[in-house]
């Protein structure tokens, strides 16, 4: 799976976003949006691509007792996820080019989805 919007939706689905719709314009216009922790966002976040919103990733795992380490190689990122209550037990392991989309790819297979 590539990085971008169809990785993004399916991170989210596992964060638990929940889809909701808000008026936030004058004229009763409405926009669709995500809500996760009691935060609305008005798009669902780049994980896969942009280093702040995979920030909010890395802190949604940990929530979830999901510890996420991510390393520099020569050749991209390199990223490992581990069990919060277990420093020591290796849950997933995935490589990219860029260090959101290696974080998406090592989320997806902790949670065993396939990728």
């Amino acid at each position: 799976m590539q990085a971008g919007r169809e990785l993004d939706l399916k991170v989210a689905e596992l964060l638990g976003y929940t889809r909701e719709e808000r008026t936030i314009f004058d004229d009763g216009g409405t926009v669709d949006g995500y809500v996760i922790g009691g935060r609305w966002y008005s798009r669902i976040p780049c994980f896969s691509a942009t280093w702040e919103d995979m920030g909010v990733l890395v802190e949604e795992a940990k929530k979830k007792g999901k510890n996420i380490d991510i390393m520099t190689f020569d050749s991209g990122y390199h990223t490992q996820v581990f069990d919060g209550n277990d420093s020591t037990k290796l849950i997933a392991t995935a490589s990219a080019d860029s260090a959101p989309y290696a974080v998406c790819l090592a989320f997806l297979k902790a949670k065993e989805i396939a990728i």
